[in-house]
């Protein structure tokens, strides 16, 4: 299929999928790529063409997102927009890429549980004598 300025998202990001399922692991492409696109970018882009994405659409979606989904997530958002919109360019459509944005999650970060030195030891020993 050729994407063109024209192109619907969900129809793009369809397209690139089916190139980025060639290139990566499975566990990789369903929760790195697959995932990002479906649950998250797909439910507020679908329907727009690709020429109509600008710089505020943009703008408007992190904000929205940055509300709901950890840094990491919102940076797997911005690589998987861009790369759609770096495929629709590649195949010839008249589109500009999407300016550089940095986002920043306004959802508090969790806190992290860590083991002490003994604890990872204890740990270790008890499945060195259990088999599950």
């Amino acid at each position: 299929m050729k994407i063109d300025e024209n192109t619907k998202f969900e129809e793009a990001a369809r397209a690139w999928l089916a190139i980025k399922k060639l290139e990566v692991k499975g566990n990789t492409f369903e929760e790195s790529y697959r995932r990002t696109v479906e649950k998250i970018l797909s439910p507020r882009l679908d329907g727009l063409a690709l020429g109509d994405i600008t710089r505020d659409t943009q703008t408007e979606l992190f904000s929205y997102l940055a509300e709901t989904y950890c840094d990491s997530t919102l940076r797997k958002c911005v690589i998987v927009l861009n790369a759609i919109f770096a495929e629709a360019v590649y195949q010839g459509a008249n589109l500009k890429a999407l300016p550089p944005i940095k986002v920043k999650s306004k959802k508090p970060p969790k806190t992290k549980r860590t083991y002490t030195v003994e604890q990872a030891e204890e740990v270790e020993k008890y499945c060195k004598v259990h088999k599950y």
